[in-house]
């Protein structure tokens, strides 16, 4: 029972973004399906699907170790918290009414030098290669911008 228990407690997150990803399809199976395939249920689906896979890869990979330590809140963790998320608003925003490249630029950008305190270098390579898979995708899946 205490393995079952320490299990559980290890891997509550990962549990919980499984159930959510499995009802995010439960929740968009009677969506209309369109010709092109890309419907209003595709990308809750593709969510629901990394939901779960990085969920399952996790549990995977983290099976061997041992949890050490508590997590400890740093102060002033709340600030890049609130950061992050107005950066997401902020980005959606731009997505929505300026073009997706540039909310992702934007995001990226801010993201990685401001809140992850990376230095401009890996700011700007990550940036690139990230916009560029990106694009790729989304020439891929046709989707339109």
């Amino acid at each position: 029972m205490n393995k079952v228990l320490y299990y559980l407690k290890k891997n509550l997150l990962p549990i919980t973004l499984i159930v959510l990803g499995s009802l995010i399809f439960y929740w968009v199976k009677d969506y209309r399906e369109v010709p092109s395939g890309i419907g209003p249920a595709f990308f809750p689906k593709i969510v629901g699907t990394f939901l779960i896979g990085l969920s399952i890869l996790f549990m995977i990979l983290s099976r061997k170790k041992e949890k050490r330590g508590e997590f400890v809140s740093l102060p002033g963790a709340w600030i890049k918290i609130v950061s992050a998320a107005a950066l997401f608003v902020t980005s959606t925003l731009l997505m929505e009414h300026v073009n997706l490249i540039v909310s992702i630029v934007v995001f990226l950008v801010v993201y990685l030098k401001w809140i992850a305190g990376l230095s401009w270098i890996k700011t700007a390579i990550v940036s690139v290669i990230g916009t560029g898979i990106l694009y790729v995708a989304v020439i891929l899946l046709k989707i339109p911008l």
